[in-house]
């Protein structure tokens, strides 16, 4: 190949020669006949034709490599993140939204806490739904993904789209009906957990109503624990008449369902009071909580923690119609309960401490307020702490 090459430039000298040649005699005419311009036409592209083939041949010979790139490592192919690393990256995109929020930072590692739940549901969730129902596979898919990545609107947004995906299937079979609209609520409730867990009270509200109104007939358990859900989240979002409906309508669900004397019954009717408290309507509320009391201290035993939640409800309640008398002993054996329930810095007891604390003040018993408040700060600070102990030994 070089020496074909090395000829055809020996040929193109040889034509320039007889060129220049006649060039330096004079002989200025015969330059300008057809075949002199062919001639030079030619020459020219030989010269092109021969660079394109020089160009070629040293193209084949590699560029030695410097010191400098004989020294320096190649890169390595980075690894996909394991799963740990991006359920840490998901915790910590979760840190960032309660910041947001302006959560307080002594009540975000227990949000944390409660969301590792909430997240580790989520996934169980999302891979179910995605099994079985084809049309809205990829969306559950992605949004699992999304999810472990700590992406959680997106999250939210699909599991909606994969939702109205599957309440608009239709099959020409009426079980394939039948499984596409059971996808499409299971996928609103996960999606109004999620609006919880990102404080999004209203959105999650509207969410679990719409799982709540899909919900065939037959299915009590899911359609009490959705309303339920709904109760809470439009509560929190501070919509109480949502709330007051939501919240009976689960409690007349569960009561038919279970008996009036179930325990399940008295969550409902305490949840179904405080809705009615926050209205300021005492009168409606005051017999729920009562009811509530005497189920839960029948089906618990009177000294479950949870007639300590009872105790302090209605105790509250007195204390908000000026009726002292009536809640000082309600405090002071729902304070007895938890100190016997729980350890000393658990916020059960700190909560009751201060609660029984502020009506012995306004009862004019400062001494025994004070007393009650220093004990309740100690062990405030006792617990703080040792979180901070605890997170520094990490």
């Amino acid at each position: 190949m070089v020496d074909a090459v090395l000829q055809q430039i020996r040929e193109i000298f040889a034509q320039l020669e007889i060129v220049f040649a006649r060039v330096r005699a004079g002989d200025l005419q015969s330059l300008y006949t057809p075949e002199e311009w062919l001639n030079l036409a030619v020459t020219a592209a030989g010269f092109a034709v021969a660079g394109v083939l020089v160009g070629m041949v040293l193209g084949r010979k590699r560029r030695p490599r410097t010191s400098a790139e004989q020294a320096q490592p190649k890169k390595k192919k980075e690894a996909p993140p394991s799963d740990a690393d991006r359920e840490e990256r998901a915790r910590e995109s979760y840190r960032t939204l309660l910041a947001g929020k302006r959560i307080p930072a002594a009540d975000i590692e227990v949000r944390l806490a409660e969301f590792k739940h909430t997240f580790d549901s989520a996934k169980d969730r999302l891979q179910a739904l995605g099994i079985d129902e084809t049309a809205a596979a990829a969306l559950f898919a992605q949004a699992r993904n999304a999810l472990q990545d700590g992406e959680y609107r997106r999250v939210v947004n699909l599991v909606c789209l994969a939702a109205d995906k599957c309440a608009e299937e239709s099959g020409d079979r009426q079980t394939a009906a039948q499984k596409c609209a059971r996808t499409a609520i299971m996928a609103r409730a996960l999606a109004g957990d999620l609006e919880m867990s990102q404080i999004e009270y209203a959105a999650a509200a509207e969410l679990f109503g719409q799982a709540a109104a899909a919900t065939p007939e037959g299915d009590e358990d899911f359609l009490a624990a959705q309303l339920e859900k709904q109760g809470t989240a439009a509560y929190l979002a501070g919509d109480h008449k949502t709330a007051l409906d939501a919240f009976e309508r689960a409690r007349a669900f569960l009561e038919g369902k279970l008996g009036p004397d179930h325990a399940d019954v008295a969550a409902a009717l305490n949840n179904l009071a405080l809705a009615h408290y926050a209205t300021d309507d005492l009168d409606a509320a005051e017999p729920l909580y009562a009811r509530a009391l005497k189920i839960d201290e029948a089906a618990l035993g009177p000294d479950h923690p949870g007639i300590a939640t009872d105790l302090g409800n209605l105790a509250l309640l007195h204390q908000k119609r000026g009726e002292q008398a009536k809640a000082e002993p309600m405090f002071r054996r729902a304070l007895e309960i938890v100190e016997s329930a729980y350890d000393s810095k658990h916020p059960s007891v700190v909560k009751s401490m201060r609660n029984y604390s502020a009506l012995l003040r306004e009862m004019n018993r400062d001494a025994e307020a004070d007393d009650l408040e220093r004990r309740a700060n100690n062990r405030s600070r006792a617990k703080k702490g040792g979180s901070e102990a605890k997170e520094a030994a990490q």
